[in-house]
C-alpha cells in the first residue's frame, strides 16, 4: 500500500514537474503517436501512404529542438549514422544513374528512412529512465492495438455492416485477408505480432484479476487477427518468436499458453463448422505455391542485378524502377540495392541491438522482474521481425523502430538504476 502511494506521489511530481518543461506534451504527443500507430491512408493525390502518426512526431520535433531539450545519444547511434550514410550514397547513385530526381527513391525510400530515425529518437527522448512512461507506452500501444483489432474482425466477419467499411478493413473480397486500417495485410500481421509480444509482459505483471481477463482476451485477439491476416511471413515470424517465449518463460507462461491454443482451436473449429468455405479458401490461400515462386523469381532478378555492382549495390529504389515491384525479402533487397557492405551493417546493426537485448535479460533475471518479462517481450518482437523480413520489406515498418526506442528505454533507464545503487 505504501509503495502504491509513493508511486503516485512521485508520478503527480513527475508530471508536475515536467509540464513547465514540455515533458507532460511530449507524453501525451507520444501517446497520439503510439494510438495512430497502426493507421495509414493510402491518398491519390501524394506520392506515398500517409502515416497520422508522423503528425505527432514531427510536431514533437518542431517544439522540442527550439527548447533543446533533444538528445541524440543512444546504443545505436553510431550504427544509425553508418547506415545513414550508406543509404545516402545509395540514393546518390539511383540518382545518377537515373539522372533525373526519383520520386519513390528519394521520398518513399530515403527521407522515409529519416523518418523513422526521427521516430526512434522521438520515442526515446519522451521515455528517457523513465519506468512510469515506459509502462505506460506499453499498455497504452497493447490496449490500442488489441482492443481496435477486435473490432475490427467482429465488423468484418461476424456483424452485417457497410460494404465501403469491410472494404476498408479488408485486402480483398475473397479470400477476405484482416488489414485493419494499415492497407496492407501482411504489414497489420506484423503490427499483430508485436502487440501479442508486448501483450505478454503485461499479462504476466498483471495482479488484478479484471486486467488479467483483458490481457488475456487481447492476446487471444491478436494471435486469431494473424490467422485472418493470411500473411505467411507474420505466421512464420510469431512461430519463431513463440518458441524463444516459451524457452525463456514456460514455467509463468504454461497456463496462457493453454489458453490461447485452446481459444484459437475452438475459434478456428468455429470457423469451420460457421462459414466452411470461408475458412477452405483460406486455408488453400495459405498453402498457394505461385505467389513463392513468383518470389523466387523476384529474388533471382535480384541477384541478377547484384552482380552488376556487387560492393555498393545499384542504388536505393534502383530494384523498384527496373522490375515494378518490391523484392519481399529485406535481406535480398539490402544486398542488391546497398550491396556487401550495406547488407553487412544491416546485420551488425541487428546483432547489436539482440546483443543488447539478451545482456539485458540477464541483467534482470535475478531481479526487476518487470523489467525481465519486457525485455523478454522485446527480444521475442524483434526475432519474429527478424524472420518476418525473410518474406517481407520489414525495415520500414514503424512499429519495428518502437521496438527499439522501447529497448534504449529498458537500457537507460537500467544505467540510472545501477549509478542510484553505486
Amino acid at each position: 500500500m505504501i509503495k502504491e502511494i509513493n508511486s503516485n506521489i512521485n508520478c503527480k511530481k513527475y508530471f508536475s514537474e515536467g509540464f513547465s518543461n514540455l515533458v507532460y506534451f511530449n507524453w501525451i504527443l507520444l501517446v497520439l503517436w503510439v494510438c495512430f500507430l497502426g493507421v495509414q491512408i493510402d491518398s491519390q493525390i501524394l506520392p506515398f501512404r500517409y502515416a497520422p502518426s508522423d503528425f505527432f512526431m514531427f510536431l514533437f520535433w518542431t517544439l522540442n529542438l527550439l527548447n533543446r531539450k533533444v538528445t541524440f545519444k543512444s546504443f545505436i547511434s553510431v550504427d544509425l549514422l553508418l547506415i545513414l550514410i550508406i543509404f545516402t550514397v545509395s540514393t546518390s547513385i539511383a540518382l545518377f544513374k537515373a539522372q533525373s530526381f526519383l520520386v519513390y527513391t528519394v521520398i518513399n525510400k530515403y527521407i522515409g528512412f529519416l523518418i523513422l530515425i526521427l521516430s526512434f529518437f522521438f520515442i526515446a527522448n519522451v521515455l528517457r529512465d523513465s519506468k512510469l512512461f515506459l509502462q505506460k507506452t506499453l499498455r497504452i500501444f497493447v490496449l490500442t492495438g488489441g482492443i481496435l483489432n477486435a473490432i475490427y474482425i467482429l465488423l468484418s466477419y461476424v456483424f452485417p455492416v457497410n460494404v465501403n467499411l469491410k472494404k476498408t478493413l479488408l485486402y480483398s473480397d475473397w479470400p477476405p485477408r484482416l488489414r485493419g486500417l494499415l492497407i496492407d495485410p501482411n504489414a497489420y500481421g506484423g503490427f499483430l505480432t508485436i502487440v501479442f509480444f508486448l501483450c505478454l509482459p503485461l499479462l504476466i505483471n498483471e495482479k488484478v484479476k479484471s486486467k488479467k481477463i483483458l490481457y488475456s482476451i487481447i492476446l487471444f485477439s491478436s494471435l486469431f487477427g494473424v490467422v485472418l491476416t493470411s500473411s505467411r511471413s507474420a505466421l512464420l515470424g510469431f512461430f519463431v518468436g513463440s518458441i524463444i517465449m516459451i524457452i525463456f518463460t514456460y514455467a509463468e507462461l504454461k497456463k496462457y499458453i493453454y489458453f490461447v491454443i485452446t481459444s484459437l482451436a475452438l475459434s478456428l473449429f468455429f470457423l469451420y463448422v460457421s462459414n466452411p468455405g470461408l475458412y477452405g479458401t483460406m486455408l488453400d490461400f495459405m498453402k498457394r505455391t505461385n505467389t513463392v515462386a513468383t518470389r523466387f523469381n523476384f529474388i533471382i532478378f535480384g541477384l541478377e542485378l547484384f552482380s552488376r555492382n556487387p560492393i555498393i549495390g545499384i542504388g536505393l529504389g534502383r530494384y523498384f524502377a527496373l522490375n515494378g515491384v518490391i523484392i519481399h525479402n529485406t535481406y535480398v533487397w539490402i544486398l542488391v540495392e546497398m550491396g556487401v557492405i550495406g547488407l553487412l551493417s544491416f546485420v551488425f546493426f541487428i546483432f547489436h541491438i539482440l546483443q543488447t537485448n539478451i545482456r539485458l535479460i540477464k541483467k534482470f533475471k535475478k531481479s526487476h522482474k518487470d523489467l525481465f518479462y519486457i525485455t523478454i517481450g522485446l527480444f521475442c518482437a524483434i526475432i519474429s521481425m527478424c524472420i518476418y523480413g525473410i518474406g517481407i520489406e520489414f525495415f520500414y515498418q514503424r512499429y519495428l523502430w518502437m521496438l527499439f526506442a522501447l529497448l534504449q528505454a529498458v537500457l537507460v533507464i537500467y544505467k540510472k538504476e545501477v549509478s542510484v545503487n553505486d
